[in-house]
């Protein structure tokens, strides 16, 4: 007899016989800078001023595609990481 769709499927809860690592995604670049200075207000007052910055330049960074070949989405990518982000931040300690 012929071998059965069910045969050659996984059983449930494996994805496959594929090895580790075997499938891989698009690549990730990814730069964060952060810049800070500290004021002094009185003897026992101080002020930190700090600015920083996420994926500096920009980098369309992909997720990975979509891997269950049960979804009509099968193989291709639906969504990315975020774009640049900044944030400022003022601190006062005393």
């Amino acid at each position: 007899p012929g071998v059965t769709a069910a045969q050659l499927l996984p059983a449930a809860g494996l994805i496959g016989t594929l090895g580790r690592n075997s499938e891989m995604g698009p690549n990730f670049a990814d730069l964060n800078i952060g810049i800070h200075k500290t004021f002094r207000l009185t003897e026992r007052a101080r002020a930190e001023l700090r600015a920083e910055a996420f994926n500096t330049l920009n980098s369309a960074n992909f997720d990975s595609p979509v891997n269950n070949i049960g979804n009509a989405a099968f193989g291709n990518i639906l969504t990315a990481a975020d774009a640049r982000q900044f944030q400022l931040l003022l601190r006062f300690t005393f």
